[in-house]
């Protein structure tokens, strides 16, 4: 929207149209000072309605949008003569308010939850939503839910809460849209007094009735207005109590109820105490020794502590087992890997336990040691009934005896804003419980890692997860080598291809529309991995590296390079040189590496590498580096690359040069943890030899 602020081109804008209606007879109404009117508001919040309403009280034209520069299908009433004109608009207070200084603004609001369901009708999936690469909406619901809780891409607006918060700040006259829908007379006299104007309540009662909802909507019918008549749905207030989830009403309100309460909206989902002290309980905390995995699948499998001497059962209750065939794959690692015999009775000693919220027993925490839980449905979080019911006693008997090591979700889900939770509660959870007496020394503790890097393990037509984080735990001290392993787990998922060969042979118009589409999301795929490989860069990724010192020499020519797999007819062995288009060229594998043998120990300064330049470019656009002592590179505490951005990913691609800080190695090792090849140009690396060393 291009959005001019000047009071000189509001004039124009404004006397243009105007002189354009004023086409018929003098109005009685002539004598009146000339009113310029905007009705303002979130979309699908009642603009369209109330500004054809207020027109039809003034007796004059809807300009349509405000400052869209020609007269659109929501201009009406054309023929009508009057000194005032109204126009609607969806543009933020700090847009609005200064060029309609001296005029009048009328704000309109509606309950979001249902412009929630609104916009899921309006909307095309896609076009009115929070873009975030690696999140598929299940619906429309979830679209619009996201761009009022996030920002609204498509129309370049905020959120909800301070789309509106900012005509609050202002001061702006006020309407709700449920308020016109039960008492319209009442709200279209306060209009008219905010607006100077006098009109009788047989004017007003007219304008309503043939502004009334069935009577537009019989009119768009007559007048086959297919645009209009798609504009109008219900004009009801509280529909998305039949239409939106539980898990998206308690979103919207945990980042809109401050300002919905101010409206006047009551929230459904209150904050409950009880609620929020039982689900403290999942809060992770440090474990006296490490957790190993259960289960190879990509979902079925759990993190439990190796706390297993002594223990030689695993009691699994039937409401916590997988699907039949998952549950003996698991049961024969428990038995084969861990010589825990798998059974569904007590075995009157110590054992890990497995059991489900569903079916908790209470008498069975006595035997266990370990606890795994599984909460297949956190929804009843919201109610604090269903919550008594179903899930508290588990989540209360375990507090008193245990506390949890491990969280992770299970599968894919929603998130679930519990009020009064600080954090996003994922719709299913799988929770590590150890007992009590087992932590000892809380100095020796290990720190949550959230996500654990054992539950990233890319698996073929695996769903991609919702990963906890640190909200989860306030001690959870994520590493380099668990962040990178989460990118590459992101990777993996996010690289699924987008789109699925047809079941019946679609139009090469539907095809090429298909491609357009996943162009379009690989592009905000590349971006978004990109700054996510910035984000683990503690140098800030883009800044400038420090120039190496005077004494520094170039290092890395005529060196010993070998591959982790070679293309073709290309060597997995050679020397570091300058060659066009490349001097090596990796087989297209997962993780692919180069690593160079310095043949001695030098203090690294700078790394510049050199793309290469006829084509295959973007094959490099995950890249990062790791320097090492022995020739076993430990990728697991790799560091991106600097300066990996178009320049570098082009036909004449610039170099890029990163700061190695003078970090203390004999090899270097780049790779990528995406699945592609490398091949590069040429590789400079600037060092000083470390005392006693000499470079050969």
């Amino acid at each position: 929207m291009a959005i001019k602020t000047d009071q000189e081109a509001l004039e124009a804008e404004t006397a243009a149209p105007q002189a354009s209606f004023n086409t018929q007879s003098q109005s009685s109404y002539s004598e009146e000072s000339p009113l310029t009117v905007l009705v303002v508001g979130y979309p699908k919040s009642g603009n369209t309605w109330t500004s054809r309403l207020v027109a039809e009280a003034l007796r004059c034209p809807v300009g349509g949008f405000w400052r869209q520069g020609s007269l659109g299908w929501d201009a009406v009433g054309l023929e009508r003569n009057s000194p005032h004109v109204v126009f609607k608009s969806h543009h933020p207070a700090d847009q609005v308010l200064a060029p309609m200084a001296g005029h009048k603004v009328l704000h309109v609001v509606r309950d979001p939850r249902d412009v929630a369901c609104s916009g899921a009708s309006f909307f095309p999936l896609g076009r009115f939503h929070s873009t975030q690469p690696e999140r598929a909406y299940a619906d429309g619901h979830e679209a619009m839910v996201c761009a009022l809780v996030e920002g609204a891409t498509g129309y370049s607006l905020p959120a909800w809460f301070a789309y509106n918060q900012g005509f609050v700040d202002q001061g702006v006259h006020l309407i709700r849209y449920e308020d016109l829908l039960v008492d319209p007379l009442k709200e279209l006299l306060r209009i008219m007094a905010y607006l100077g104007v006098e009109r009788d309540r047989d004017r007003l009662l007219k304008a309503i009735e043939k502004q009334s909802f069935s009577s537009v909507k019989q009119r768009a019918k007559l007048t086959e207005d297919h645009t209009f008549n798609h504009l109008l749905r219900q004009g009801k207030a509280g529909c998305y109590r039949q239409e939106l989830s539980i898990a998206l009403r308690s979103r919207v309100e945990h980042a809109c109820g401050a300002l919905m309460q101010g409206y006047g909206y009551p929230l459904d989902f209150p904050e409950d105490p009880e609620i929020i002290a039982a689900l403290d309980s999942l809060q992770v905390v440090p474990s006296p020794v490490p957790l190993r995995r259960v289960g190879s699948a990509p979902e079925a499998y759990c993190l439990i502590p190796e706390d297993l001497d002594g223990l030689s059962h695993w009691l699994a209750t039937p409401c916590s087992q997988p699907e039949d065939s998952l549950q003996e794959s698991l049961w024969d690692e428990l038995r084969q890997l861990h010589g825990l015999q798998p059974t569904d009775v007590n075995p009157g000693q110590p054992c890990v336990l497995h059991l489900s919220s569903n079916g908790f027993r209470q008498e069975l925490l006595a035997q266990a040691r370990i606890v795994v839980l599984e909460l297949p449905d956190l929804l009843p979080a919201l109610e604090p009934e269903a919550f008594e019911r179903q899930l508290a006693p588990a989540l209360r008997a375990l507090a008193e005896s245990f506390r949890c090591v491990h969280l992770r979700c299970p599968r894919p889900g929603l998130s679930l804003n519990v009020p009064g939770l600080e954090r996003p509660l994922p719709s299913c959870l799988q929770a590590t419980f150890l007992r009590r007496e087992r932590f000892g020394n809380a100095a020796a503790h290990l720190p949550p890692l959230l996500p654990h890097p054992l539950e990233l393990v890319p698996a073929k037509g695996a769903h991609p997860q919702m990963l906890l984080h640190g909200g989860w735990s306030p001690a959870a001290q994520p590493t380099d080598a668990s962040r990178l392993k989460e990118l590459e787990f992101r990777i993996s998922i996010l690289r699924t291809p987008r789109v699925q060969v047809p079941r019946r042979p679609k139009s090469p118009r539907s095809v090429s529309t298909d491609l357009a589409h996943a162009r379009r999301g690989d592009q905000a795929l590349i971006a978004w991995l990109f700054q996510q490989c910035r984000n683990l860069s503690a140098s800030g990724g883009e800044c400038s590296p420090a120039e190496p010192p005077a004494e520094s020499i170039e290092i890395a020519a005529g060196k010993p390079f070998r591959l982790k797999a070679a293309y073709g007819p290309f060597p997995e062995a050679g020397v570091v040189r300058a060659e066009a288009p490349f001097f090596f060229h990796t087989a297209m594998v997962s993780r692919p590496w180069i690593t160079v043998d310095l043949q001695g120990e030098f203090l690294l300064h700078r790394l510049v590498l050199e793309n290469r330049s006829d084509m295959c470019f973007e094959r490099a656009r995950f890249l990062f580096y790791v320097v090492h002592d022995r020739p076993t590179a430990p990728l697991e505490q790799g560091r991106p690359l600097q300066g990996i951005g178009e320049p570098f990913l082009r036909a004449s691609p610039q170099p890029s040069a990163t700061d190695l800080g003078g970090v203390r190695g004999r090899f270097l090792t780049l790779f990528s943890p995406d699945i592609t090849a490398l091949h590069f140009r040429d590789l400079r690396l600037y060092g000083t030899p470390v005392v006693g060393e000499c470079p050969n």
